[in-house]
């Protein structure tokens, strides 16, 4: 069980960089923002997490 995780904390590590250049290609698009705070959360980046949601709240008014 712990080679499972192990392998979808890889793949989903794999992801966040090209979510962020989506991001920094179109900051606003809110379906890569939820992807990329979905991301976060997995991976337990709660500081990143924070941040993304509070630029959803932001955008989402």
């Amino acid at each position: 069980m712990k080679s499972l995780k192990k392998d979808a904390e890889a793949l989903l590590s794999k992801a966040v960089p090209f979510m962020e250049k989506a991001l920094e290609i179109n900051p606003d698009d809110i379906g890569a923002l939820e992807t990329l705070k979905t991301l976060y959360y997995r991976l337990k980046m709660e500081d990143k997490h924070n941040e993304i949601q509070e630029r959803l709240d932001k955008l989402k008014g």
